[in-house]
């Protein structure tokens, strides 16, 4: 199954283009849009499909990056799956912290779709309230 999800390449350009998915891919976002109630941003990567999860805003998930400093605002945006080209590789879950949220690094992972959901759910619901007044 193929599905097309939206990319914005780069967040302050608001430029938008097509990426063609595979059946992991559409699975594990859909999980993420659905148990989050929040929308995913998908990019192509050398070694598969990368997700980033959107704020209220529509805005990537963002953080310091590796060398934070807390003294000027987040600027990185938070990758938190790459879905493999190879349909036998795991989802590689990236358990990383967000900006004013209570979510902390947890490492990284790797799981196959269904697992990678619920980690990455468990990880980041933190950083979307509303998600839980309906996820479970």
């Amino acid at each position: 199954m193929e599905a097309e999800l939206r990319r914005r390449s780069d967040a302050r350009q608001q430029k938008t283009t097509a990426v063609t998915v595979d059946s992991r891919t559409a699975e594990l976002a859909s999980r993420l849009t659905q148990r989050l109630r929040t929308q995913v941003m998908v990019s192509e990567t050398p070694w598969g499909t990368g997700l980033y999860l959107l704020d209220h805003e529509g805005q990537p998930l963002r953080n310091w990056g590796d060398m934070p400093d807390h003294t000027r605002p987040p600027t990185h945006a938070v990758r938190v799956a790459i879905v493999p080209s190879d349909l036998d590789e795991p989802v590689d879950v990236y358990l990383d912290p967000v900006a004013d949220t209570p979510v902390e690094y947890a490492g990284n992972e790797a799981h196959p779709v269904e697992d990678a959901a619920e980690r990455l759910i468990r990880h980041y619901r933190p950083a979307f309230p509303r998600a839980d007044a309906g996820g479970r």
